[in-house]
């Protein structure tokens, strides 16, 4: 019974593809001063091909000894993250993001289930080792979210890297799944089934927890706000912050920065008012068209605008951790 019932609901919030809606905006390298892109993709176990970019300001790519891979949020590809790569890219960085599989530019037909960008990036990992100019590169991590979900477990997956930076990330999918059933009876009943059917999906990387970083010596920088509705403090942050005494992590805490600490304040609320909008508009049944059609004076910049602050104490730490 319980087998058929999270079949259902596995297919209604993973058996589909991750693409462009037609209605939203999504920055190019060509847009930020200075940038060059490379392409850069690899092949899945299951012969998916997932496709991304080298982003940097040098000469080439080769000048580079240090290299982080940004990894991307739900519901979205990497270039929904253009804005935040550029600031790595100011700073000095080479970048490597790429789609996981299902999503926007990569091949597939469905995201699985939860454990997706995990299991991408285990992929990623062997296509870097395999390639000549980039392993011998030293290797830090940067995610938001889902993606800061992939970057705190990888730590727990692999000892290689310099540090990793997790904005808002989801700490496990076991800590999802309370915060979704919110302790209830049913989801105590539910979650070892929840469990039992990702681990046939993507095998046991879905137990890993960024609990166990706290026994980890790479260096983790920790950036969340209270007030997240998306992954709440309770299920994710409260745990880590009880346990957590590892001199090498650090943490930035926000009393009100949503799920969205690396926006400015303003961008955030443009951001939730703008969401409100397409929710109603497409409530109404508007297309993408007519959705572009009433948004034509909309300013994107408003919605994006990254906090320069925070992001040069990301850069300082990325720095200082460099080995």
């Amino acid at each position: 019974m319980f087998d058929k019932s999270i079949k259902k609901i596995y297919d209604g919030m993973f058996n589909f593809r991750c693409d462009d809606p037609g209605y939203n905006k999504y920055y190019t390298y060509q847009e930020f001063d200075g940038m060059k892109e490379e392409k850069f993709s690899f092949v899945t176990r299951k012969n998916n091909t997932l496709r991304g970019g080298l982003y940097y300001s040098g000469g080439s790519i080769d000048e580079y000894e240090h290299m982080i891979v940004f990894l991307h949020g739900m519901t979205c590809g990497y270039l929904a993250y253009m804005n935040e790569i550029n600031m790595l890219v100011k700073a000095g960085f080479l970048v490597l993001s790429y789609d996981y599989t299902a999503t926007f530019s990569s091949d597939g037909d469905s995201l699985e289930g939860f454990g997706r960008p995990l299991v991408d990036f285990q992929d990623a990992m062997k296509a870097i080792e395999a390639d000549g100019r980039l392993n011998k590169k030293s290797i830090s991590l940067v995610g938001h979210s889902w993606g800061g979900y992939a970057a705190v477990n990888a730590v727990n997956m692999f000892d290689m890297f310099d540090c990793a930076v997790c904005l808002s990330p989801v700490l496990s999918y076991k800590a999802a799944i309370k915060q979704n059933f919110n302790g209830s009876f049913f989801g105590k009943l539910i979650s070892p089934h929840v469990m039992n059917y990702e681990r046939k999906i993507f095998g046991d990387v879905i137990d890993l927890t960024g609990l166990a970083t706290v026994e980890k010596p790479t260096p983790i920088l920790f950036v969340y706000s209270k007030d997240d509705p998306t992954v709440s403090y309770k299920y994710h942050y409260k745990p880590l912050e009880d346990i957590d005494d590892n001199p090498r992590h650090e943490r930035i805490v926000f009393e009100d920065r949503d799920h969205f600490p690396q926006f400015t304040k303003r961008a955030i609320e443009k951001f939730r008012k703008r969401q409100k909008e397409v929710r109603g508009w497409l409530a109404e049944g508007k297309t993408a068209e007519e959705i572009n059609a009433l948004s034509v004076d909309f300013c994107w910049d408003d919605i994006v605008e990254q906090d320069e602050n925070l992001w040069a104490r990301i850069t300082q730490f990325i720095s200082r951790n460099q080995k």
